[in-house]
């Protein structure tokens, strides 16, 4: 279960660095004036070196751009499988013209609808399907070649469906724990 955390303050992220940036310039201006309330150069370089943490940890919208990339990767793959597909079952469809069963193996009705788990699974198996009949397919222009690059895609696709969903776990986790280092620096 996810750790509940919310803000400490009210203001922006960008306004808590600037009050934060501004709290230090004082304090290492004043600092020998800062000692009697126990604020040391050890406590003045440890705030500033929060400071840049805080700064240097990536924003939300840099994580969700992130994301978006991720997602839009995931997209272009599934479309270019979706085309790679419909010309396998093209193909199948006329070579067992008389024979629905087996060319119903290549054809996933409704396919621009596919959720990527359907999709990825249909195309394994189309991949599977397009060996085993290869002597059947080929004079239809099916080749060795383009299984090979089918099966590559659908790989690709693999790869990219868990890179955005971590993508999307990272950027939830970010969030947290960017309000986290928030919390402290504006505790300090």
């Amino acid at each position: 279960m996810r750790d509940e955390v919310s803000r400490d303050f009210k203001m922006s992220y960008a306004d808590l660095f600037e009050v934060c940036d501004k709290i230090h310039s004082c304090i290492t201006r004043d600092a020998e004036k800062m000692g009697v309330y126990g604020v040391s150069q050890l406590t003045i370089d440890a705030f500033k070196t929060k400071i840049n943490e805080f700064l240097k940890f990536p924003t939300d919208a840099i994580m969700t751009s992130d994301m978006m990339i991720a997602t839009q990767n995931r997209n272009e793959l599934a479309k270019n499988l979706r085309i790679m597909a419909r010309t396998f079952g093209v193909r199948a469809k006329i070579a067992f013209a008389d024979d629905k069963n087996k060319y119903e193996k290549f054809i996933l009705s409704d396919i621009s609808r596919a959720s990527d788990g359907d999709l990825l699974v249909f195309c394994e198996i189309v991949a599977l399907e397009a060996e085993n009949y290869l002597d059947v397919l080929s004079p239809i222009g099916l080749t060795q070649e383009m299984i090979g690059e089918f099966v590559d895609k659908t790989n690709e696709f693999r790869l990219a469906i868990i890179a955005q969903n971590d993508a999307v776990i990272l950027r939830n986790d970010s969030a947290v724990l960017r309000m986290k280092k928030a919390n402290e620096l504006y505790r300090l």
